[in-house]
């Protein structure tokens, strides 16, 4: 029992959670037509339930990935005992070709031969193909093992995906640690993406208060913070884009 304990804790990857309080202001939206004999009064237009159920749909979430494209590739890296997610901290980035149909899901590793080369490496599969412009799986496709050299910045076009890997600041040229170290990366789709943020609770903090919490949970500290503040950013951008329109129509009813 001990030895199972301690390798379920080993083995085990930990989860975080980060959270944000947002205040649901009451705002004087939309024309109560019980007065418009006697005037154009403004009803007030708070629900906290649709609130809710705004911060969760599915819309608001797609257009919160739309925004967050370094999600759209993971970073891993295998140390002695496990793998884990390196988000921004990887010392190259992968910039996908969105004109191109590409392949997700599949775990692509790489090692770095020197400081120009390096070696691309994925294993045979059944892996979805992905359209980034409609968001669609279009088709499932079996793919065979692949393996090839390629320089960094050199466009990789292997029939599955096209990409080029680019080394940034994380990358240290001097010792060798990135040389040896085991990297890899899998393409993610947005849908994907959306499923794995899907792990947000939003409650009241009392039964009458307009403050909601908001919390999620996720494997990765850093990315689940930048996902939940723009989560946010786009929650606030789209109560202005329908207060907005309200203004415009009741523009129009005026006039």
């Amino acid at each position: 029992a001990l030895a199972f304990g301690f390798f379920y804790i080993r083995y085990t990857p930990s989860t975080y959670q980060t959270s944000a309080s947002v205040f649901i202001k009451e705002d004087k939206m939309g024309i109560d037509p019980t007065s418009m004999m006697t005037g154009l009064t403004f009803k007030s237009n708070i629900n906290i339930d649709n609130e809710i159920g705004i911060l969760q749909s599915f819309s608001l979430r797609e257009r919160t990935i739309k925004e967050l494209e370094f999600f759209n590739v993971s970073y891993y890296i295998k140390g002695r005992v496990a793998t884990r997610e390196l988000y921004k901290d990887a010392p190259f980035n992968v910039a996908l070709d969105y004109d191109t149909l590409q392949v997700v899901g599949n775990k692509y590793e790489i090692e770095f031969l020197n400081n120009e080369q390096y070696r691309l490496k994925s294993k045979e599969g059944r892996y979805i193909v992905y359209n980034y412009d409609t968001d669609e799986n279009v088709y499932v496709e079996g793919l065979p093992d692949y393996e090839g050299v390629f320089s960094f910045g050199e466009w990789v076009n292997n029939g599955f995906n096209r990409f080029r890997i680019i080394l940034n600041s994380n990358y240290d040229p001097n010792p060798d640690e990135d040389i040896k170290a085991k990297y890899s990366f899998v393409v993610k789709s947005r849908l994907n993406l959306i499923a794995e943020m899907s792990n947000l609770t939003i409650a009241q903090t009392s039964k009458t208060s307009s403050i909601l919490r908001i919390t999620l949970s996720g494997q990765n500290p850093k990315k689940i913070t930048d996902y939940l503040n723009k989560l946010l950013d786009e929650y606030m951008e789209r109560n202005l884009e329908q207060k907005n329109l309200v203004s415009e129509n009741t523009v129009i009813f005026i006039d």
